[in-house]
């Protein structure tokens, strides 16, 4: 990590302070895993096309349907403790299959695969800043986040990984790929050469966003 790890801790908590607010405030009485996962719904669908207009709109299921992913795929994961590849697929693929069938809205893998890691990228933070320790200990002296391999994939990741690490975009964005194994490939790619570095994914893109 070329930055200092103060500044590093300084960025963080400014992130929480920001976002953990923000949270705080659309989810009130909820814990920090409902928080989290409200928090990253809207981004993991902001720019999903809605078929009948043009540009981006956000997608907008009801308010119990929304709840029934986090409750019952997104939380569990959260506060399963079970941060693998394996554990990962799974909540992800759920999210879309959840969403696959009775919607007018496209939602695809690549939606369900930004509302999974941005929730974890949410909750991390939570814990972080509730944790009292620097975020070398948090992450990178942790092997169930230091051997996490994803991390939320949308455009803002992906030029910022070709720019820096030097590995392509997708050839499509992010919204609109809807198969699994282009994104388990592209996160192998990078995550491999991030953990090379002794830096865990889920810190180099919280560092980096």
């Amino acid at each position: 990590m070329s930055t200092s790890w103060r500044i590093i801790d300084q960025k963080l908590q400014g992130f929480y302070k920001k976002y953990g607010k923000r949270c705080a405030n659309r989810t009130k009485g909820k814990n920090d895993a409902q928080t989290a996962a409200r928090q990253a719904y809207f981004p993991a669908v902001v720019e999903t096309a809605h078929p009948k207009r043009k540009g981006f709109v956000s997608f907008d299921p009801k308010e119990a349907e929304l709840w029934q992913v986090i409750d019952g795929i997104i939380v569990p994961f959260l506060t399963g403790n079970a941060y693998d590849a394996k554990s990962c697929l799974t909540a992800i693929d759920e999210i879309r299959e959840f969403f696959k069938n009775g919607s007018t809205y496209p939602f695809t893998y690549g939606n369900a695969q930004k509302w999974l890691n941005m929730a974890v990228k949410y909750y991390m933070v939570h814990l972080y800043h509730r944790s009292g320790v620097t975020a070398r200990v948090f992450f990178n002296k942790n092997p169930q986040f230091l051997d996490y391999p994803f991390f939320a994939v949308d455009s803002v990741m992906v030029k910022g990984v070709e720019k820096t690490i030097g590995i392509p975009s997708p050839a499509k964005k992010w919204h609109e790929i809807d198969c699994r194994q282009d994104f388990v490939n592209y996160w192998n790619q990078v995550g491999g050469k991030i953990r090379a570095t002794g830096d865990a994914p889920l810190l180099w893109e919280l560092v980096f966003w």
